[in-house]
C-alpha cells in the first residue's frame, strides 16, 4: 500500500522519535510542535536520534503550531497525536480544524484519552494507539535519546479501532509504524489501555518522587510495597468499571491483592515479578513523570493516579494509595519539597497522612 503523508502533532520524545524513524524509512512525514526552540533546532540542525545502536540525524519538515496552515500543503492521510495528556483537548481541536475530515487521528498518548479526542474530532476518525517500552527522552531541543533496543521483543505499538474491529486503516497504520518498531493490531483496545494505565500509575510516579531510575525503583522493597497497593487498587477500580483485567508483570489481579493483604507467598511472587521487570527496563531510564519533574514541567499525574482515584470514588472503590501518590507528586510540582528516597518510606506505610501526602 502506498504511503501518504503522516502528520505528527507533538514532536517531543515519542512523536519526535517516531517521526524521525518514519522519515528515515522513506515515509513522507511532517512534524508540528509548540516548543519554538525545539522547532528551530530541528530546522537548523535536524532531529538527532541517539541510541545504543548508533546515532542518526533526520531532517523532516517541522512547523510551529502557529503554522498549521502550512501542514495542509503536505496533504496528510494519517495523523498521530503525541502531546501531553493535559494538552489533548486543544490539540484535537487543532487537528479537527486543519485536517480534512477523512484523515484518521491516532492517539499515541498515555492514559484513556480516546473518548475526549472522539468527542472533538468524531468517533469515526479516532484510532487508539499505545506505545510501550520505548524508553525515550527529549534531552534538549532537537535531540531524542532512546535507551532500549529496537525490535527486541514484545510489540511496542498497538493500534486499534475504538469498536474493536480489525480494519484496513488500522492495518495500514500498523504497517507504517512497523518501520519504527514492532507493531500489531489490537482488537482489545480498552482493556489494553487500562493495562498501560495501570503500569504507568504503578511505577512512573514512584520514579519521579524518589528521583530514581525505574530499574532501581522496582528492586527496592519499600517501593514494591507501594507498587503492590497501587496495583491492587487498579485491579479493583478497573473491574468495577467493567474492564477485563490483564496480568501485570505476569501476575494476575488476585496475586497483587493477596500481596497487598500481606500474604507471604504472594509478596514473594511480587518481588520476583518486579525484579524480572527491572531486568527488562533500560538501565538508568528515568520515567516520564520523573523527566517532567526534573525539567520543572507539569506532570501527567492527574491523568494517572489522580484519574484512578477519581474513577474509584465514582464507583465506590477506595484508591487511597493513588490519591496519596497524586498529592505527593503535585506537592513536588508546587515546590513544597523535592524528590527524595525518603518519600518511598512515607508512602510505604499503611497511613497516608505522612508529610507531603496529607489530604488537601
Amino acid at each position: 500500500m502506498a504511503h501518504g503523508s503522516v502528520a505528527i502533532l507533538g514532536a517531543g520524545a515519542i512523536g519526535g522519535y517516531v517521526g524521525a524513524m518514519l522519515h528515515c524509512a522513506g515515509v513522507p512525514v511532517v512534524l508540528v510542535d509548540h516548543w519554538s526552540e525545539h522547532v528551530e533546532a530541528v530546522r537548523r540542525h535536524g532531529l538527532r536520534i541517539e541510541s545504543s545502536e548508533g546515532n542518526l540525524i533526520e531532517h523532516p519538515p517541522i512547523f510551529h503550531i502557529s503554522q498549521m496552515q502550512a501542514v495542509c500543503a503536505h496533504a496528510p492521510e494519517l495523523s498521530i497525536m503525541s502531546v501531553k495528556l493535559y494538552d489533548t483537548e486543544w490539540a484535537a481541536a487543532l487537528l479537527a480544524t486543519y485536517l480534512e475530515a477523512r484523515v484518521p487521528i491516532i492517539t499515541l498518548q498515555n492514559a484513556l484519552v480516546e473518548e475526549t479526542v472522539a468527542r472533538i474530532v468524531g468517533w469515526q476518525r479516532t484510532l487508539g494507539g499505545i506505545a510501550t517500552g520505548m524508553n525515550v527522552e527529549l534531552t534538549e531541543p532537537g535531540v531524542v535519546r532512546r535507551m532500549s533496543a529496537r525490535f527486541s521483543g514484545a510489540p511496542v505499538f498497538k493500534i486499534g479501532e475504538l469498536s474493536g474491529r480489525d480494519t484496513p486503516r488500522v492495518r495500514h497504520a500498523v504497517e507504517l509504524l512497523s518501520t519504527v518498531d514492532t507493531s500489531v493490531v489490537t482488537t482489545d483496545l480498552w482493556n489494553d489501555r487500562w493495562l498501560k494505565l495501570t503500569i504507568n500509575s504503578m511505577v512512573s510516579p514512584l520514579g519521579a518522587l524518589s528521583d530514581l531510575p525505574l530499574d532501581q525503583v522496582l528492586m527496592r522493597p519499600d517501593a514494591q510495597q507501594i507498587v503492590t497497593r497501587l496495583a491492587a487498587e487498579c485491579f479493583a477500580v478497573g473491574e468495577a468499571l467493567g474492564f477485563v483485567p490483564h496480568p501485570v508483570f505476569g501476575l494476575e489481579g488476585s496475586g497483587w491483592r493477596k500481596a497487598a493483604e500481606g500474604d507471604p507467598d504472594a509478596c514473594s511472587a511480587v518481588d520476583q515479578a518486579c525484579r524480572r521487570e527491572a531486568g527488562r527496563v533500560a538501565k538508568g531510564y528515568v520515567s516520564g513523570t520523573g523527566q517532567d519533574l526534573r525539567k520543572g514541567r507539569k506532570s501527567e499525574v492527574d491523568f494517572f493516579n489522580g484519574y484512578i482515584a477519581a474513577r474509584g470514588r465514582e464507583c465506590g472503590v477506595d484508591a487511597l494509595t493513588h490519591s496519596a501518590v497524586a498529592r505527593t507528586v503535585k506537592a513536588i510540582e508546587a515546590g513544597q519539597f523535592v524528590p527524595e528516597i525518603g518519600l518511598l518510606a512515607q508512602l510505604g506505610g499503611r497511613s497516608t497522612t505522612a508529610r507531603g501526602v496529607q489530604g488537601q
